[in-house]
């Protein structure tokens, strides 16, 4: 790899070589090289930097000016396509800058500052430009104008820094071989329109004749200037391209094309040097902190710069800060008084300026060397506490020095316990012996070299501490049983205190002595149950208490059952004898009812409150006498009773027969039978039936005939020797047990879209409640109607038959008024197909001449199609008929292609199905046109870029007759896309697109493609070609040698050649 690094730079070495001699003779014989320029501190604003476009025929037509503008300084020079150029002035700093050329300034930086710098011609002009914001003294311009002869040579330039506000100076013009400006008269001014902060104008000046060699002319803005003298104005303007610090200037004639000639030539502009005559240097003292300095004359003005040959002085700009007293004298001698603070550096501002005008400022930077200073304390206020509780305060400090120092904290004359850590936290809790009392010690800062100190008063206050009552814990006692014991408690404070005790919350009659004693009995009413109370103990100050709990035990006393007096009942009647007990317990307790001796028709009932009863319900063999016994109990653990006796006499009653009768039913005739009644204590002496139709009879069988059908409540009545009677009631129905007939009239044949009726005649014995028709299709679902009775007994429904051709299936049923029902079964109709094919016609509505047109066609039957038809014909009358092909889902279509001589299009569908039912659309005209081809696609994006990097392009064509598009695209670097889409007319398709980096690249403005597009509509219609041109530059811009280099190769093709072959093999 090493190898092929040094071939290579041996070839462009010895091409340099042969550039170098030949360019000298392209540029002309006045031409020379001036090597290694010297730039010295002076050079404040600018640098020269060199680059070089091309030269061709010794005629430098077309540049493009890249943007120049101070790095620092914000100063733009902007100008592109011959357009004036813009200024925007601003305040130049005194750090030195360079100028900087976008996209060429680091290359030149590092590879050719300096070095190789052509001297277009040798001759030299200077300028001088003085304004209020900096000070140039010198600028040395180079020139070459190239007009149409040899002879017509002139040099002129320029070169400003303009005040924001306004622009006076010198502009001296040389002349050069001889040759006069035209239409220049001294005095004339030249002009500088609108030049500001907020507004950019551009820079031109008035000629009418020729000046003296140096006259001076004055530069005013465009507001000073006489209207007439900018109708004469001579512009010029930075054209087309430079590089570096060589500039290309065009000049436009304002006022009329006389001088046409002088006006549209070009000249070559470059700075080659610029330096200042006056500079001022920044000066640095040092002074202790608080301490006084002083500096004779020349003092800061010893160390500027001036060779502008006038005397200078020292003007103060901007003051110290950290000064209590501050003296700037013009001869450069100043007094500094330090006003003592902490800082470590302060600074002035001073402008050196001569008597003619030109100045310049430097900044003193004074060193201020720090001196210790003791620390300070802040004061801390008095404290308060009390025995054994935390106090805890931070003390604070300050240190004034620069850097503060580390401050340090510690006690002196501190009570027992107190601390304090280095960084000023406090913490102290008094003893119980170290209160009541005060305390007064010291808390001490240091800096490590000096201290500072602040007292503190720390009261720390009584507290007292309450007494601790001993454990009593919880109590139990039964009922009037008295409960005593005694409480006690000590006082931990010095000296002891007298305590007394008390009580919170205590029952009713419960008491406590001062000295502890504790005594209650508790009432009946107050057990059982539990009692809550506080044992207080008091010092006269704080408190102690305990919460006990007191049980109260219940001590159970028997209950006591009220006496039951003796009773009596008849035989089958209900008795109830009450009772109810009392149980002398407070609270009471819940009581509970038995019985011994109870007859199995009594009944113990305990109504959970103390009282109960017992129901009897004696039936007829129950007569007789009965000792029963109750007893009550309470529901204590240790439970107690209370027993009550009595005496219940059941007295003998009559018992009455019991009815009973079964029926039969034959149609209007009823059968009844009674002899299932009977008597248990006696005889049935009669039986009479009640046939509820207001017909009664008296036997035990017999039976009965209705005069109508319905519903009847029969009911018997039985009456015993002792003359006791017992009725019994039955519902009976009489009803009607005959089927309705029903006779079917319903025609067996129907036809598809028809009405079809449903007929029968129904009789019956009764009255014919409804009729109803159930009818499906083949196996589908089944509906259900309600037949219509038009006429004594005939029923008849009408229905629409379906369009499918199942069999019709059906049943008539039918009930009477006595919810008998009958039906048909299940019944049959043949359906035959009545109906037509239906046509949709899904065609399009235009054809075009010479393509393919789909005849399109949707067919819907209710049974399967025997086949479709198109007839179409055109102008000439002449009919087509034609069989279509079923593609699928009744979707039919024909294909023809579209004759080229006819406007119309005329055809007519008919389909025809198995059942030769036909139908047939109206005649359908269609109109035929020519189609038309997209028009050349649009293609828009950037037109310059990058390689290696992705860009958008746009693509938009039109077709005249709306139809869809579908584009090519030919990406000019080898690569295309296919056909795609498609699109809608109009539509804007974006598609984006990366051109490679080349391995090598010799043009200076990069490579150029060709982007080409072409559109097509549906019918294959192609468009002509669409063309756009991309600029792809150079990632990094050609350095200078190899710049010269291709402008040399381009003009000698033989070399160029021989370079390709050498570098293919380097």
């Amino acid at each position: 790899m090493q190898n092929n690094i040094i071939r290579k730079a041996l070839v462009i070495g010895i091409f340099l070589s042969i550039i170098g001699a030949s360019f000298v003779s392209v540029i002309g014989v006045n031409a020379s090289i001036n090597e290694d320029i010297k730039y010295t501190n002076k050079i404040k604003n600018f640098k020269p930097l060199l680059n070089f476009k091309e030269i061709l025929d010794n005629k430098l037509d077309s540049f493009i000016v890249e943007q120049e503008y101070f790095k620092n300084n914000n100063v733009k020079m902007v100008s592109s396509d011959c357009d004036p150029i813009y200024l925007l002035p601003t305040n130049l700093s005194d750090n030195t800058t360079e100028t900087e050329i976008v996209g060429d300034l680091q290359e030149a930086l590092d590879n050719y500052l300096g070095s190789g710098l052509i001297d277009v011609n040798n001759d030299q002009t200077q300028y001088q430009i003085w304004n209020y914001d900096d000070y140039i003294s010198k600028v040395t311009l180079e020139f070459e104008f190239i007009g149409n002869e040899a002879g017509n040579r002139n040099v002129f330039g320029y070169y400003f820094d303009s005040d924001p506000n306004s622009f006076e100076g010198v502009f001296e013009i040389k002349n050069h071989y001889g040759y006069n400006l035209p239409l220049a008269n001294p005095g004339d001014t030249f002009i500088v329109p609108n030049i500001s902060k907020s507004s950019l104008g551009y820079l031109g000046f008035a000629i009418d004749s020729q000046p003296g060699n140096g006259q001076p002319y004055k530069l005013f803005s465009e507001n000073d200037l006489n209207p007439d003298d900018l109708d004469r104005a001579l512009v010029f303007t930075l054209c087309n391209e430079s590089y570096g610090m060589i500039y290309v200037v065009c000049f436009e004639d304002l006022r009329d094309n006389s001088h046409k000639d002088f006006y549209d030539a070009t000249a070559i502009v470059r700075v080659l040097e610029g330096s200042y005559c006056l500079n001022a240097n920044d000066d640095s003292y040092t002074v202790d902190e608080g301490a006084t300095l002083n500096v004779v004359a020349q003092g800061i003005l010893e160390n500027d710069e001036n060779e502008c040959g006038f005397d200078i002085t020292a003007d103060l700009i901007t003051g110290p800060t950290c000064a209590s007293y501050f003296e700037l004298n013009d001869n450069g001698s100043f007094t500094y008084v330090h006003d003592g603070s902490e800082t470590i550096s302060d600074s002035f501002i001073y402008n050196v300026s001569g008597t003619t005008g030109p100045y310049d400022h430097a900044t003193v930077t004074i060193t201020i060397n720090p001196v210790n200073d003791p620390p300070v304390i802040y004061p801390i206020s008095d404290k308060s506490t009390e025995e054994e509780t935390l106090l805890t305060f931070i003390a604070s400090a300050s240190d004034v020095d620069i850097p503060p120092q580390i401050l340090t904290f510690a006690l002196d004359g501190e009570p027992t316990g107190a601390t304090i850590t280095s960084n000023g936290q406090f913490t102290w809790t008094p003893a119980e012996n170290q209160g009541p009392g005060a305390y007064t010690f010291n808390v001490v800062v240091s800096d490590g070299i000096e201290t500072d100190s602040t007292s503190v008063n720390i009261t720390v206050v009584e507290v007292n501490i309450p007494p601790t009552l001993n454990s009593i814990g919880d109590k139990e006692v039964d009922e009037q049983t008295q409960l005593t014991f005694t409480a006690t408690a000590t006082d931990p404070d010095i000296p002891t205190q007298t305590l007394t005790f008390s009580l919170d919350g205590e029952p009713t009659g419960a008491t406590i002595t001062t000295t502890g004693t504790f005594t209650w009995t508790p009432t009946e009413n107050q057990g059982p149950d539990t009692y809550t109370l506080d044992i207080i103990v008091t010092d006269g100050i704080t408190t102690d208490s305990e919460t006990i709990t007191i049980t109260v035990t219940e001590i159970n006393q028997p209950p006591e059952l009220n006496p039951i007096d003796e009773q009596s009942v008849d035989e089958n009647t209900s008795l109830t004898v009450t009772f109810s007990a009392t149980d002398p317990d407070i609270p009471g307790q819940t009581l509970t009812f038995s019985t011994m001796d109870l007859p199995d028709f009594g009944t113990l009932i305990d109504n959970g409150d103390g009282t109960g009863s017992i129901q009897f319900d004696p039936d007829f063999e129950d007569e007789g006498t009965y000792e029963i016994i109750v007893t009550v109990t309470d529901d204590n653990p240790s439970p107690l009773s209370d027993s009550e006796s009595f005496i219940l006499t059941v007295n003998h009653v009559n018992q009455p027969p019991i009815a009973y009768f079964s029926y039969t039913i034959d149609d209007l005739t009823a059968y009844f039978d009674g002899s299932g009644s009977y008597d248990n204590d006696g005889t049935i002496t009669d039986y009479i039936f009640n046939f509820g139709d207001g017909e009664k009879q008296s036997g035990m069988i017999l039976d009965h005939t209705y005069e109508e059908y319905g519903t009847y409540t029969v009911k018997l009545s039985v009456t015993d020797d002792d003359d006791s009677t017992t009725n019994l009631s039955k519902t009976i129905n009489i009803f009607d047990f005959i089927l309705p007939e029903i006779n079917d009239n319903t025609p067996k044949t129907g036809y598809t879209g028809d009405v079809f009726t449903f007929e029968a005649t129904i009789t019956d014995l009764g009255n014919v409640e409804n009729a109803y028709v159930e009818y499906w299709f083949g196996s589908g679902s089944h509906t259900n109607i309600t037949m219509n009775n038009y006429a004594g007994d005939d029923w008849e429904e009408t229905i629409i038959v379906d369009s499918s051709t199942d069999i019709l299936h059906y049943i008539i049923s039918a009930y009477d008024s006595s919810n008998n029902w009958n039906d048909t079964g299940i019944m049959d109709v043949i359906i035959y197909d009545n109906d037509a094919p239906v046509i949709i016609n899904n065609s399009p509505s235009y054809a075009i001449a010479g393509y393919p047109y789909v005849f399109n066609v949707t067919v819907i039957d209710n049974i399967e199609l025997s086949g479709v038809y198109v007839e179409y014909w055109y102008d000439n009358g002449v009919h087509y008929n034609e069989s279509m092909t079923d593609i699928q889902n009744n979707l039919w279509e024909f294909t023809i292609t579209v004759d080229l001589a006819s406007n119309i299009l005329h055809y007519v569908f008919s389909a025809v199905d198995l059942s030769d039912n036909w139908a047939n659309t109206e005649t359908i005209d269609v109109s035929i046109i020519q189609n038309d081809e997209p028009s050349n696609p649009i293609i828009d994006g950037p037109n310059t870029g990058k390689p290696d990097i992705e860009y958008d392009y746009t693509f938009v064509s039109t077709d005249p007759n709306g139809d869809d598009l579908y584009y090519f695209i030919d990406w000019g670097d080898g690569n295309t896309k296919n056909w795609f889409g498609p699109f809608e007319s109009g539509e804007i398709v974006t598609v984006s697109h990366t051109y490679a980096k080349k391995s090598i690249n010799l043009e200076p403005m990069g490579t150029k493609y060709i982007i080409k597009a072409k559109a097509k509509d549906i019918f294959d219609s192609e468009s002509g070609w669409g063309e756009f041109e991309v600029t792809m530059p150079k990632n990094k811009p050609l350095n200078l040698p190899f710049k010269w280099l291709y402008n040399f190769l381009i003009n000698n093709p033989i070399l160029l050649k021989m370079f390709e072959v050498l570098y293919q093999r380097g």
